[in-house]
């Protein structure tokens, strides 16, 4: 009968082989030998100092500005449209509410439309939407006037009233 075991026996403690020593004639080409690399003197010798090169800023040269590019970008913008609307006052009125003025709650706010009524002189034109501004009333200016003033300005208006828009 044969017995097979796992286990092994254990490694025999003998130290690893010596490195062989390499010799110079066994290096490939381009490899230097210790001889080769220089060696630093620890003793300490004197000898004239290199003189340093003193190093003088040079001066950033200037750029004049020619007048055209002193002056900021200046970007035109269109100013404000003003549209005038005609109404013909009729038996309902003019047929619109505004808000805002002097004084108002929220600061001082210039007149806009409110509401534009399903009846009444805006709703026949169609121009008058709300949030228009109203900057005159037949070629009065409503700008620092209070909402109780433009309120009189517009309900006093008789016949055709001229509506100054601001767009």
């Amino acid at each position: 009968m044969v017995y097979i075991s796992n286990s092994r026996s254990p490694a025999p403690s003998h130290p690893p082989p010596p490195i062989p020593p390499i010799r110079e004639d066994s290096l490939p080409v381009g490899h230097h030998s210790a001889a080769d690399i220089p060696t630093i003197s620890t003793t300490s010798t004197t000898s004239t100092p290199v003189p340093v090169p003193v190093l003088t800023p040079t001066p950033t040269p200037t750029v004049e500005e020619s007048p055209e590019e002193s002056h900021p970008l200046v970007i035109a913008t269109p100013g404000p449209t003003y549209t005038q609307v005609v109404l013909e006052r009729g038996a309902d009125g003019l047929g619109f509410s505004i808000v805002g003025g002097r004084g108002n709650p929220h600061g001082d706010l210039p007149i806009f439309v409110k509401t534009v009524f399903e009846r009444g002189a805006a709703a026949e034109c169609g121009l008058l939407r709300p949030g228009d501004q109203i900057h005159a009333v037949d070629h009065v200016f409503l700008e620092g006037k209070t909402h109780q003033e433009a309120v009189a300005l517009l309900k006093n208006a008789k016949g055709t009233v001229t509506l100054t828009i601001v767009s």
